[in-house]
């Protein structure tokens, strides 16, 4: 459930003035702010560049359960400046929200617009270049894909008990190099151990940790 401000609710239920949409990029380099009107607006400190219909994307759906959903974005004839931050920069797994805003009959944005999607940049960003026949003109196309905040209970951590995984996050902690000779049963009711035997007489394999290898 979304909350309107008293003029976004004015301006729905009499169905007046321009509805575009701003969705803002996150990207390693800073955000791009954009704009489904035909000229920049201001809105919450930052300027949204107006890039008309050259911004577009599916309907956005909501589903009851904890399903994640997602939304394809299109970007076509867009800035030079836009296509060079995706090339240059990093944004997989980035956010990336889109909001519905509400234009008054002199041109000013009611407060406040509403966000009706956050989640993250999924798929890389497909770039298409199509050549006119003349060979002088041409169309670029740019698209993608966002899926929500609940996609990222299904992301596959990819962290390891062994030494390549642990120094990527503490580099020089030898911890594992030393974990082969560590393992030992506790024999419960007693002070006793004994080292942890292997099948086959063997030791674990040198990568492994020790850890969750039989």
């Amino acid at each position: 459930m979304r909350d309107l401000t008293a003029g976004m609710q004015t301006a729905v239920a009499a169905q007046s003035g321009t509805t575009a949409h701003l969705m803002s990029m996150d990207f390693s380099g800073g955000t791009i702010y954009l704009a489904t009107i035909s000229h920049d607006v201001v809105w919450d400190g930052q300027t949204w560049q107006g890039v008309g219909g050259a911004l577009g994307f599916e309907p956005i759906e909501e589903a009851p359960d904890l399903r994640a959903s997602g939304v394809p974005l299109r970007l076509s004839g867009v800035d030079q400046s836009i296509i060079s931050a995706l090339l240059s920069q990093s944004y997989r797994g980035r956010s990336a929200t889109i909001y519905m805003a509400k234009f008054s009959a002199a041109g000013t944005i009611v407060a406040d617009p509403v966000n009706i999607f956050t989640g993250r940049l999924n798929s890389g960003f497909q770039i298409r270049d199509t050549v006119g026949g003349d060979a002088q003109s041409g169309t670029v196309e740019i698209t993608a894909h966002c899926v929500s905040d609940l996609a990222l209970l299904s992301y596959t951590r990819g962290i390891r008990t062994n030494i390549a995984s642990h120094q990527a996050v503490e580099s020089g902690d030898t911890f594992f190099q030393h974990v082969n000779g560590i393992p030992e049963e506790i024999v419960w009711g007693t002070n006793r151990s004994r080292p942890i035997r292997y099948a086959g007489g063997a030791s674990p394999p040198p990568n492994s940790g020790g850890l969750g290898w039989h």
